[in-house]
């Protein structure tokens, strides 16, 4: 049940199965969400489905703003899931951003060149994709923490409901740690687990917290299929030993 709080046309739907059921509908609209987990886990695809269900399945543009991977290899990859973001970028329903490490400094002074591509596109979703990258261009923790709080900032006041992928790891206590203590500065996080049984991994997705929604709190089983990632809010995950 969705929380009483939040209006249904206000919730903004990911179209990612088991995901919105996991978050009573979906998630708060302007809200920020970190997507935390370590290489492999699927971060990438989860935060571009976001946006390619966003643009076809609710007429909402997106904005990717990549620190790593060429927007021809991400167009490449997205179409072995079916989902063609050349086409939606032809319509103007999508816009791809790419600042190598080099070249970071440009994205923190564009500030107006990204705002007014919302406007051109009427966007309402946007994905950093990574902090961890970001995050190298501040060689101080204080310098660092303060750009990041910058990003943050800067992101709520473009009005878009925001995904932001950054690098973690399973701590001692078995919950996932995110790198540079941002979970107070976020409406959300999902921690994504990539972990080993025997010789074999097997993903899994939590919701650690989430804003505005009532949120279910187990963790779950996560599968990248043909059409992308799917998740199993109601199948129990992690049954036997697994080598984290």
């Amino acid at each position: 049940m969705a929380d009483p709080s939040v209006h249904p046309a206000e919730l903004v739907k990911s179209g990612i199965p088991g995901l919105d059921d996991m978050l009573s509908g979906g998630f708060e609209r302007r809200s920020s969400v970190l997507v935390s987990g370590d290489a492999g886990c699927g971060k990438s695809t989860l935060v571009l489905q976001f946006l390619y269900n966003g643009a076809t399945l609710y007429d909402e543009g997106g904005l990717y703003i990549s620190f790593e991977e060429e927007k021809a290899d991400v167009f490449r990859h997205m179409r072995f899931f079916g989902m063609d973001f050349a086409a939606l970028e032809a319509k103007k329903k999508f816009l791809y951003f790419h600042y190598p490490p080099h070249e970071i400094e440009n994205f923190i002074t564009e500030g107006k060149v990204i705002q007014d591509s919302i406007e051109e596109i009427g966007a309402k979703r946007i994905v950093i994709d990574s902090l961890t990258s970001f995050a190298i261009l501040f060689s101080e923790d204080y310098r660092r923490k303060m750009g990041i709080i910058n990003l943050l900032q800067s992101l709520k006041k473009w009005g878009c409901t925001t995904l932001v992928t950054s690098e973690g790891a399973v701590g001692g206590a078995g919950g996932m740690e995110s790198r540079f203590g941002l979970s107070y500065l976020v409406d959300g996080i999902f921690a994504m687990y990539n972990v080993r049984k025997g010789d074999v991994r097997e993903r899994a997705f939590e919701v650690l917290k989430m804003r505005g929604v009532k949120h279910r709190t187990n963790v779950c089983p996560l599968l990248i299929g043909e059409s992308g990632i799917e998740i199993y809010p109601d199948q129990p995950v992690f049954n036997e030993k697994y080598d984290l």
